[in-house]
């Protein structure tokens, strides 16, 4: 539990630089948080219904989905890390979009 905590918590923060940073505008974010809720239960139901029961069978597909993710978490961290690289270093002269 109190990992998850921090993955939000991660989340909210990296949400708020890149408004901050003029990548997106709050509506942007909204949205994306709409989609992103959507999508993660679609992907909810489909493990629990297809992938769960052919995971129990084959192993090896585990091992593959496991380096499947721990690739896209990896990609994923060098993003936030440039972010967070910009932030520090005031490269925001002036937001891409207009934050009302």
């Amino acid at each position: 539990m109190p990992a998850a905590g921090l993955v939000v918590c991660a989340g909210v923060f990296l949400t708020w630089l890149r408004v901050y940073l003029g990548y997106h505008t709050p509506r942007q974010v909204v949205v994306g948080y709409v989609m992103g809720a959507g999508t993660a239960v679609a992907w909810l139901a489909a493990g629990e219904t297809l992938v769960g029961p052919a995971l129990e069978t084959s192993p090896q597909l585990m091992q593959g989905l496991r380096v499947a993710l721990g690739m896209a978490v990896g990609v994923f961290a060098l993003s936030a890390l440039k972010w967070v690289e910009e932030a520090q270093a005031g490269s925001r002269t002036r937001p891409k979009f207009r934050v009302r």
